[in-house]
Protein backbone atom coordinates (compact mmCIF):
# COMPACT_ATOMS: atom_id res chain seq x y z
CA UNK A 1 0.00 0.00 0.00
CA UNK A 2 1.21 3.60 -0.78
CA UNK A 3 1.37 5.66 2.27
CA UNK A 4 2.89 8.58 1.03
CA UNK A 5 0.27 10.94 0.60
CA UNK A 6 -1.51 9.14 3.97
CA UNK A 7 -2.46 11.91 6.59
CA UNK A 8 -2.18 9.72 9.59
CA UNK A 9 1.45 9.29 9.16
CA UNK A 10 4.65 10.31 10.92
CA UNK A 11 8.19 9.71 9.93
CA UNK A 12 8.27 6.39 11.87
CA UNK A 13 4.56 5.10 12.57
CA UNK A 14 1.27 5.74 11.42
CA UNK A 15 -1.95 5.16 12.91
CA UNK A 16 -4.79 3.82 11.66
CA UNK A 17 -8.39 2.57 12.76
CA UNK A 18 -8.02 -1.07 14.67
CA UNK A 19 -9.69 -4.46 12.88
CA UNK A 20 -9.62 -8.18 13.69
CA UNK A 21 -6.26 -8.83 13.27
CA UNK A 22 -5.23 -6.69 16.34
CA UNK A 23 -7.38 -9.22 18.54
CA UNK A 24 -3.49 -11.21 19.38
CA UNK A 25 -1.29 -8.33 19.73
CA UNK A 26 -3.42 -6.12 21.73
CA UNK A 27 -3.95 -9.57 24.13
CA UNK A 28 -0.16 -10.03 24.13
CA UNK A 29 0.08 -6.65 25.17
CA UNK A 30 -2.67 -7.48 28.52
CA UNK A 31 -0.25 -9.93 29.31
CA UNK A 32 2.59 -7.34 30.22
CA UNK A 33 1.71 -7.61 33.83
CA UNK A 34 4.06 -4.59 35.33
CA UNK A 35 2.61 -2.19 32.89
CA UNK A 36 -0.99 -3.22 33.62
CA UNK A 37 -0.74 -3.29 36.86
CA UNK A 38 0.74 0.21 36.53
CA UNK A 39 -1.83 1.42 34.15
CA UNK A 40 -4.72 -0.52 36.82
CA UNK A 41 -3.65 0.53 39.61
CA UNK A 42 -3.23 -2.90 40.97
CA UNK A 43 -3.30 -6.34 39.48
CA UNK A 44 -6.51 -6.85 37.38
CA UNK A 45 -8.43 -10.26 35.85
CA UNK A 46 -6.85 -12.55 33.51
CA UNK A 47 -8.31 -11.45 29.95
CA UNK A 48 -9.19 -13.58 27.16
CA UNK A 49 -8.98 -13.26 23.98
CA UNK A 50 -12.97 -12.96 23.24
CA UNK A 51 -12.53 -10.22 25.87
CA UNK A 52 -9.98 -8.63 23.61
CA UNK A 53 -12.11 -9.24 20.48
CA UNK A 54 -15.37 -7.45 21.98
CA UNK A 55 -13.59 -4.48 22.66
CA UNK A 56 -11.88 -4.38 18.50
CA UNK A 57 -15.53 -5.10 17.62
CA UNK A 58 -16.45 -1.97 19.60
CA UNK A 59 -13.72 0.31 18.88
CA UNK A 60 -13.15 -0.42 14.91
CA UNK A 61 -13.29 1.73 12.25
CA UNK A 62 -12.25 4.48 14.90
CA UNK A 63 -15.68 4.65 16.42
CA UNK A 64 -15.93 7.16 19.23
CA UNK A 65 -16.95 4.91 22.38
CA UNK A 66 -17.56 7.14 25.13
CA UNK A 67 -15.68 10.07 23.91
CA UNK A 68 -12.31 7.87 23.18
CA UNK A 69 -11.45 7.04 19.54
CA UNK A 70 -8.81 4.39 19.99
CA UNK A 71 -5.96 3.55 16.60
CA UNK A 72 -3.10 1.28 16.37
CA UNK A 73 0.31 2.13 16.44
CA UNK A 74 1.80 0.53 12.99
CA UNK A 75 5.72 0.77 12.30
CA UNK A 76 6.83 1.52 8.47
CA UNK A 77 7.07 -2.10 8.57
CA UNK A 78 3.79 -2.53 8.85
CA UNK A 79 3.90 -4.31 12.29
CA UNK A 80 1.38 -3.30 15.11
CA UNK A 81 3.66 -2.08 17.46
CA UNK A 82 0.91 -0.32 20.11
CA UNK A 83 -2.15 1.56 20.13
CA UNK A 84 -3.04 5.50 21.09
CA UNK A 85 -6.48 6.91 22.34
CA UNK A 86 -7.47 10.07 21.49
CA UNK A 87 -10.15 10.87 24.52
CA UNK A 88 -11.38 13.64 26.94
CA UNK A 89 -12.07 16.43 23.95
CA UNK A 90 -13.84 19.34 25.27
CA UNK A 91 -14.72 21.57 22.13
CA UNK A 92 -15.91 24.26 24.49
CA UNK A 93 -12.37 25.37 26.24
CA UNK A 94 -10.42 23.44 22.85
CA UNK A 95 -9.20 20.35 25.14
CA UNK A 96 -8.63 16.88 24.76
CA UNK A 97 -6.05 14.24 25.82
CA UNK A 98 -4.49 10.90 24.76
CA UNK A 99 -2.73 7.94 26.10
CA UNK A 100 -0.16 5.75 24.24
CA UNK A 101 0.83 2.60 24.63
CA UNK A 102 3.98 0.82 23.04
CA UNK A 103 4.71 -2.92 23.30
CA UNK A 104 7.77 -3.98 25.40
CA UNK A 105 9.51 -5.35 22.27
CA UNK A 106 9.08 -2.20 20.40
CA UNK A 107 10.40 0.53 23.30
CA UNK A 108 12.81 3.12 22.74
CA UNK A 109 12.50 3.76 19.17
CA UNK A 110 11.04 6.87 19.11
CA UNK A 111 7.39 5.32 18.02
CA UNK A 112 5.51 6.95 21.09
CA UNK A 113 7.00 10.46 20.05
CA UNK A 114 6.35 9.93 16.29
CA UNK A 115 2.54 8.40 16.92
CA UNK A 116 1.78 11.50 19.39
CA UNK A 117 3.07 14.08 17.29
CA UNK A 118 0.65 12.82 14.80
CA UNK A 119 -2.23 12.79 16.80
CA UNK A 120 -1.06 15.99 17.93
CA UNK A 121 -0.71 17.57 14.18
CA UNK A 122 -4.34 16.41 13.80
CA UNK A 123 -5.85 17.49 16.80
CA UNK A 124 -4.32 21.06 16.53
CA UNK A 125 -4.24 21.82 12.74
CA UNK A 126 -7.47 19.61 11.42
CA UNK A 127 -9.84 19.73 14.33
CA UNK A 128 -9.16 23.21 15.74
CA UNK A 129 -8.07 22.14 19.45
CA UNK A 130 -6.06 24.40 21.39
CA UNK A 131 -4.50 22.53 24.68
CA UNK A 132 -3.52 19.27 24.93
CA UNK A 133 -3.55 18.26 28.65
CA UNK A 134 -1.26 15.87 29.58
CA UNK A 135 -0.78 13.22 32.48
CA UNK A 136 1.77 10.11 33.24
CA UNK A 137 2.48 7.57 35.93
CA UNK A 138 4.99 9.46 37.87
CA UNK A 139 7.89 6.92 38.10
CA UNK A 140 7.52 6.10 33.97
CA UNK A 141 11.10 8.10 33.41
CA UNK A 142 10.01 7.51 29.24
CA UNK A 143 6.61 8.60 29.33
CA UNK A 144 7.88 11.39 31.42
CA UNK A 145 10.68 12.08 28.81
CA UNK A 146 8.02 12.14 26.55
CA UNK A 147 5.58 14.50 27.86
Amino acid sequence: MDYSRYFWQGDLVRLRPLHSDDVSSLFEGRLDTPTRQVLQLGTELPASADNIRESVEQYAGCKDVDGTILFVVENNQEENVGSISYHSRHRKNGTFSCGVVIYRPFWRRGYALDATRTLLRYAFDQRNFQKFNSACISDNEASIALH
